[in-house]
């Protein structure tokens, strides 16, 4: 750290030092977001590919557990994922699923006629997780008809949100997907990388090859002067 004459730390490095470490706690208390982040390009070609459906950020349902129960329209049949971010929720479904309970949502249509069957997400976050949501996974459930539902969970300050389900099912093929791609740019990047170590190590051979042209003729013109001066 650098001090002044005084010996006291200098007060530019210690701010310095206090925004670096916020900016260190920050990021390790959003890693899920990060990863996440980090991870939503690696989609773009399996979305190309048709190997999963792309999911948009209209999509994309926010709400809060401000109430027992949330009323929530579905235009769309198909299967959907909640994600939450909050840690006591977490630890709660987390409980829940490993004491083989109940999940704390329930999915019912507004005309009370059809049920959707909600189920644990059995995973931690993934890289391919959408980062269109903050949190993880926690709940999926297929909506068969669509229209108003009624959404029974503990009431809570917490938000969270509800998207369409692309990933349930493929997670094998997008981890393969992930690998391949990783895999590619580091090859890539390897490749550049000895090109580039290959043409300086050359570079270096040269000049010393070079100095080491030159050192012999100045040394043989130094002989051949040592000889004309023993001559005359």
């Amino acid at each position: 750290m650098e001090t002044n004459q005084a010996g006291q730390p200098k007060i530019t490095s210690i701010v310095i030092g206090v925004v670096f470490f916020i900016a260190l706690l920050a990021v390790f208390l959003s890693l899920g977001e990060v990863v996440k982040l980090a991870g939503a390009p690696f989609l773009f070609l399996p979305v190309k590919l048709g190997l999963v459906e792309e999911v948009t950020a209209s999509e994309v349902i926010h709400f809060n557990l401000n109430t027992h129960e949330t009323t929530l329209e579905f235009k769309s049949p198909g299967r959907y994922v909640l994600y939450t971010a909050d840690l006591d929720l977490l630890e709660i479904t987390n409980a829940l699923e490993a004491a083989g309970a109940e999940p704390w949502l329930k999915v019912q249509s507004q005309a009370g006629n059809e049920a959707a069957a909600v189920s644990f997400v059995r995973r931690g976050l993934c890289p391919f997780d959408s980062a269109l949501a903050r949190g993880r996974p926690v709940f999926t459930f297929v909506i068969e008809t669509p229209g108003v539902y009624v959404l029974r969970h503990p009431a809570r300050k917490v938000a969270v949100a509800i998207l369409p389900d692309a990933i349930t099912g493929k997670e094998g093929v997008l981890a393969l997907a992930y690998i391949l791609q990783v895999g590619f740019l580091l090859g890539l990047a390897g490749t550049l990388f000895y090109r580039a170590r290959s043409r300086r190590l050359k570079r270096i051979r040269e000049i010393r090859q070079l100095k080491r042209i030159q050192g012999e003729a100045f040394w043989q013109k130094e002989l051949e002067k040592q000889k004309k001066d023993r001559q005359e």
